[in-house]
């Protein structure tokens, strides 16, 4: 049996631990950028929410020294060095636009935007003002989907040419607020991880995308939870996402197919790889890491990194612009019954 590569999948630890945070939103998914800040040793010095009560409470968790009444008071604060936004998509052009002109790197939550036309003009004020912009997909770095990702770019399953990504979950019964009246929950919110993570393995975006939706019987959300779609990223590559939030039971599942000329990736968490000579055989792929913990880790310190570098993030705005592109194309052809959409109907890169 052939002996496979060691795979790149651990973060790399940022280099530099003196850059000041400022933090924009308090919610849920703040908390889990907070705990990734405490784990690198990178201070947040200044938060804050519409709701100033949790600015205070999420302030006193986490150690932060000064909660402020407004975003325009945290951006021209002279010792916050970047501006990390984890609220939702709406309002965002006005804030990332106010801290890149007071010379603040910027980090968003994914995703970028529900607009193509706003996430061009915050790369556009970013590139102008001279600073960073990044989008936090985490899920480029969830552990077994790096190591993927790192595998197929050392050749080690040849080509791709099909690739299979289906999730079961159950959010439907355990989230509410913004998540059950939000538009394209499953083509924006969510598939902005698949088809962002489809990009890597297949190395280019796709040039059109098919796309169906379903309400789920009694589902809550206003968006229908269950999505099909089939990404076309030119002959002989083509890529599947099945993906349900109103699942049945909270039993959910998250099963991948990445298949090369050469062998094949599949599974779960762990994967497990097939390659020449051995095609008979899986290999199976274990990982030291901390999958929640790593994937936020990571896309926070590639940003830091970059910063550090003096170099375009990995995940910078400019590059998440064909993710947005690829959302929005899907959610156009489940407007028309499944059309083939390619991705300049939506806009084309500037």
């Amino acid at each position: 049996m052939p002996a496979m590569p060691e795979p790149n999948y651990r973060p790399r630890p940022p280099v530099r631990t003196d850059l000041n945070v400022g933090l924009i939103g308090c919610g849920g998914i703040a908390h889990a950028h907070a705990q990734a800040y405490q784990r690198m040793r990178v201070p947040v010095v200044a938060c804050t929410d519409l709701v100033q009560e949790r600015a205070q409470e999420f302030a006193a968790q986490y150690g932060v020294r000064l909660v402020v009444a407004t975003y325009h008071d945290l951006v021209a604060l002279p010792q916050v060095d970047l501006v990390d936004i984890c609220m939702g998509p709406t309002g965002r052009l006005e804030i990332v636009e106010a801290a890149t002109a007071a010379g603040k790197h910027v980090i968003l939550e994914k995703p970028f935007s529900h607009s193509y036309q706003e996430a061009v003009h915050m790369v556009q004020a970013a590139e102008q003002a001279g600073v960073k912009l990044a989008v936090s997909q985490n899920s480029r770095w969830t552990p077994h989907y790096r190591a993927a990702t790192d595998l197929i770019r050392k050749g080690v399953i040849g080509e791709v040419f099909q690739m299979l990504l289906v999730m079961y979950g159950s959010q439907e019964r355990h989230l509410g607020g913004f998540y059950q009246t939000v538009d394209d929950f499953m083509l924006v919110e969510w598939a902005s991880h698949h088809f962002d993570i489809m990009r890597q393995w297949a190395g280019r975006a796709p040039q059109k995308v098919s796309a169906q939706l379903d309400r789920v019987p009694g589902q809550r959300f206003r968006s229908p939870m269950a999505v099909s779609a089939l990404l076309d990223f030119g002959d002989p590559l083509h890529a599947v996402l099945q993906h349900t939030e109103a699942a049945g039971s909270d039993l959910g599942e998250n099963l991948v197919r990445i298949q090369g000329t050469q062998g094949a990736i599949r599974g779960r968490d762990p994967f497990e790889v097939c390659m020449a000579p051995a095609r008979d055989t899986w290999q199976r792929l274990e990982l030291e890491a901390d999958g929640w913990g790593d994937a936020m880790f990571g896309s926070l310190a590639e940003f830091i990194n970059a910063i550090a570098d003096d170099r375009e993030p990995e995940h910078s705005g400019r590059d998440n612009l064909d993710t947005v592109r690829t959302c929005l194309a899907a959610v156009r052809s489940a407007a028309e019954n499944g059309r083939p959409v390619t991705l300049d109907e939506v806009g084309a890169l500037p």
